[in-house]
């Protein structure tokens, strides 16, 4: 008689992973928790996008824009690479999935 046992691969890596700390947790939250943030995340989910070029789309200031930029790059949602004169933000991906392990922990 053959048994086989089949093991998920991604619940082993969900459980070895660093708990995610509540600090951490919170400041991903509040980050994310505003809807220009969202608006901007979801923007640069697409591509790499200029400041300037986040503050068309929106209809807002490049000042206000830098101001929520900044907040998400503190919380690692992006990360920002000069192009020639313009610097690009592009979106980072552990940040979500540091606030669905959080979450499911908590819960």
């Amino acid at each position: 008689m053959l048994v086989a046992l089949v093991y998920s691969i991604q619940q082993f890596q969900e459980e070895g992973s660093a708990p995610v700390p509540p600090e951490r947790l919170l400041k991903l939250l509040r980050a994310a928790g505003d809807m220009t943030r969202l608006q901007i995340l979801q923007l640069l989910s697409q591509r790499p996008r200029s400041t300037r070029e986040i503050a068309g789309i929106l209809n807002l200031t490049e000042a206000g824009i830098s101001k929520h930029l900044k907040l998400l790059q503190d919380a690692g949602f992006v990360c920002p690479e000069r192009s020639s004169y313009y610097v690009l933000y592009q979106s980072q991906r552990e940040p979500l999935a540091e606030i669905t392990r959080g979450l499911e922990r908590l819960f």
